[in-house]
């Protein structure tokens, strides 16, 4: 039986109760955050007093990464295993006792909670034994565990913020376009969708559309002028168009 602490109590840290909470071989010691509104959502488990988290095999610390240097040294003697999840902060070396990270990669809201079962978790650790402990941890959470150490997690980071935190910020834009034309969003669904599914089975730079790689200078110029009056849409859609027009080497 794993004994787990968690402190932190947004939107991952609920995401991590809830399947901790559905898993036999995991105990979870309590909860501990900043915001005692948050108490309701983890029931029992909640503690005002991080100090009654620390007999748990394992810390999790749920955190923000600003938040995370603090922490630590609060915890410097703290004799589990001390693990961060963030997927920007390195691992960080105790002097005395191991740490470790544990990274869960996907979207999380404190509105809906998201199944880990299928949501792949990066683990490091600074001692073997730490790692065993925390691949024991992860593989009775999820189907998908894979071990990098924090270079290749940053990467990874960056790669999801490209992927999904800019295209999200793509779709708001445009489901503003859309309100502002008179426009239903939902129109966009099954391209949108296709295109979802396209990029997992091919190469993404092969099935590249649109006027930008035809070379489509009237398309384009059209664009441009129903933008005119929306300065940073239009400064947005210009930076793409360069972008795809020089990643495949193609001029403006």
């Amino acid at each position: 039986m794993i004994t787990l602490s968690i402190i932190g109590s947004g939107a991952l840290a609920r995401s991590l109760f809830s399947a901790v909470r559905q898993e036999e071989s995991i105990s979870c010691s309590g909860v501990c955050g900043r915001n005692p509104e948050d108490a309701i959502f983890f029931e029992g488990f909640w503690k005002t007093d991080y100090q009654e988290l620390l007999e748990a095999d394992i810390l999790l610390l749920a955190l923000p990464d600003k938040a995370l240097s603090a922490h630590f040294d609060l915890l410097e003697q703290y004799g589990g295993l001390l693990a961060h999840c963030s997927g920007a902060t390195s691992l960080s070396n105790r002097e005395h006792y191991p740490s470790a990270v544990f990274y869960p990669l996907n979207s999380f809201s404190k509105e809906k909670v998201t199944p880990l079962r299928d949501t792949p978790i990066f683990i490091e650790a600074s001692t073997v034994e730490g790692l065993k402990q925390l691949e024991k941890l992860a593989l009775a959470l999820s189907n998908r565990v894979h071990k990098i150490d924090s270079a290749q997690r940053l990467a990874l980071h960056l790669a999801a913020v490209i992927s999904q935190n800019f295209s999200n910020h793509l779709f708001a834009q445009t489901q503003q376009w859309c309100t502002q034309n008179q426009i239903d969003f939902s129109w966009l669904r099954p391209m949108l969708s296709a295109k979802f599914y396209e990029v997992f089975e091919l190469n993404a730079s092969t099935i590249q559309s649109g006027p930008a790689i035809r070379g489509d200078q009237k398309t384009l110029n059209q664009h441009r002028e129903l933008l005119r009056r929306h300065v940073p849409l239009l400064e947005v859609y210009d930076a793409l168009t360069r972008s795809i027009q020089e990643f495949h080497e193609k001029k403006l």
